[in-house]
């Protein structure tokens, strides 16, 4: 927002800076994220409802030399859902609002992820010096063997680990348990979930260099690892060996004609899209409920029965069938799992590894991997879903998340007899469940809003009318000599032809 009250992605009216406080809300048109009762916002002078967080409003159009990303300036654009991406700093997905980007590296952030504050490096006499905004001191990295100028993470003895976020909803004020120094909620955290201790990151710099020189005891260490990926048997980094450096796309080429069609139809086709089709027809009519023309709808959606939904799921086949789409796994080179009965790339293995651990092996009555090529694709393609399912938290699945997983089981479970009718029963169940109830408290959300901004306009509209009205009358009686002249002319003419006057 510049100093006028133009921003760049509105600039045809200026903003006016204000503080929320009616009773529902609206939508930042850049993060597209709730502005709740009690935060500052921008608003448009027009007409058009335009609002912005001031948070957002704020931030620059460009950012040169980002941390993560230096080689480029990041731009603040309106993110392209065609793009499969997420975030550099937090992993998630985007959706209908503005992301800081790099098109020419496909990089990608999160405004607010890229406004955190990051440390600087540097190096002085032989000490990595860390400077955070945050803090106004130089802040250097010390071992803690000399007892001195570090925090004594030592006498913790769990093991901590790297989150996104905790649930500390029923908090105010939140605090650095080693630091003792208040914390910001929405940055990340090492917790340890036994006994609710929690800290800063760099607060735990110490521990982590420690874990970077291999220097941490098994009791008392910190994960260096993505959210969700503590599930996992790590384990298996121990026991798996490289297939004699196979990468994955080395062996899907070795998949025979017959191999590649069972990925492509591994369901009748025919048979699921013709039944997929007709739910697919019933329930498009509660696809935009958000539309104030569809008022009845949300009622009908409100009140239509579940099996609609869940037909509608598991009928669903995709065209294009089941296949590794991510290049970073078909670069990667496969190890071998289960004692060599599998071989999936090595960042997928503890995923595998966990769950032949949890539901056990497949049925090998039923299952058709008796080659190399299918006993790695099939195996890989079933990590990829649950990881993906792992990083997906539930307010942000849509159906056509749950679409694709349960597919993808399906088709999974009928080739390799895995036995993931248990997970499957998630999907259609419980998941289904919290979706529609999230679409529900989505459309309470947006119908009210919707309403109350169109009343407003209406009410703008009808007091612009009535003063027009009231203004009328003296109006017509401030008519110019010329216009009462026409008048008396138009009143001597009535009821006569123009040829009354020509004869």
């Amino acid at each position: 927002m510049n100093p006028e009250g133009y921003h760049f992605s509105h600039p045809h009216h200026r903003f006016y800076l204000y503080n929320w406080s009616y009773t529902y809300y609206w939508r930042c048109c850049l993060c597209n994220q709730l502005i709740t009762s009690g935060e500052e916002y921008y608003k448009c002078e027009g007409y058009c409802f335009n609002v912005v967080h001031k948070q957002c409003g704020e931030l620059p159009e460009q950012i040169n030399n980002h941390t993560f990303h230096d080689q480029h300036p990041l731009t603040l654009r309106i993110h392209n859902n065609n793009i499969s991406s997420c975030c550099f700093y937090c992993d998630k997905s985007f959706g209908d609002e503005y992301a800081y980007s790099c098109e020419e590296c496909e990089f990608y952030m999160h405004m607010r992820c890229a406004a955190i504050p990051l440390p600087t490096l540097t190096c002085h006499d032989g000490d990595i010096i860390v400077r955070f905004s945050c803090h106004q001191h130089p802040m250097a990295i010390f071992d803690q063997d000399d007892g001195k100028d570090a925090y004594q993470d030592d006498y913790h003895i769990h093991k901590l680990t790297l989150v996104d976020s905790l649930n500390e909803e029923e908090f105010e004020e939140y605090y650095c348990d080693s630091c003792e120094e208040e914390r910001n909620p929405q940055f990340r955290v090492y917790t340890c979930t036994d006994c609710k201790y929690t800290a800063h990151v760099h607060c735990m710099m110490n521990e982590i260099m420690k874990a970077i020189k291999g220097e941490t005891n098994t009791n008392n260490y910190v994960e260096s690892m993505a959210f969700g990926e503590s599930r996992w048997d790590w384990t298996i980094y121990e026991k798996a060996k490289q297939h004699q450096h196979q990468t994955l796309q080395g062996i899907i080429k070795t998949l025979t004609l017959e191999e590649k069609h069972k990925l492509t139809y591994p369901l009748d086709f025919t048979h699921f899209k013709h039944h997929y089709n007709y739910f697919r027809n019933l329930n498009s009519q509660f696809d935009e409920l958000g539309s104030l023309e569809n008022f009845k709808k949300f009622k009908e959606f409100l009140q239509s029965d579940y099996d609609l939904f869940w037909r509608e799921l598991i009928w669903y086949t995709s065209e294009e069938g089941l296949k590794v789409e991510d290049e970073k796994y078909l670069r990667q080179e496969v190890v071998e799992v289960a004692e060599g009965k599998y071989m999936v790339p090595k960042t997928l293995a503890p995923i595998l590894t966990t769950f032949i651990l949890k539901y056990g092996d497949v049925d090998h009555g039923k299952s058709h991997l008796t080659s190399i090529g299918m006993r790695s694709v099939i195996p890989t393609l079933l990590c990829i879903v649950i990881d993906k399912m792992c990083r997906t938290k539930l307010e942000d699945i849509t159906m056509d998340h749950l679409k694709q997983w349960y597919f993808y089981l399906h088709g999974i479970q009928e080739i390799s007899g895995f036995k993931l009718f248990p997970i499957r029963k998630i999907l259609y169940g419980k998941f289904l469940r919290a979706y529609l109830g999230y679409k529900v408290i989505r459309w309470e959300e947006e119908i009210p809003k919707k309403l109350d901004t169109k009343i407003a306009t209406l009410k703008a509209e009808l007091e612009r009318c009535e003063k027009m009205r009231e203004e009328l009358p003296a109006i017509l009686s401030d008519k110019s000599s010329f216009k009462l002249e026409c008048l008396r002319e138009t009143a001597t003419w009535k009821n006569k032809t123009p040829v009354d006057a020509m004869f």
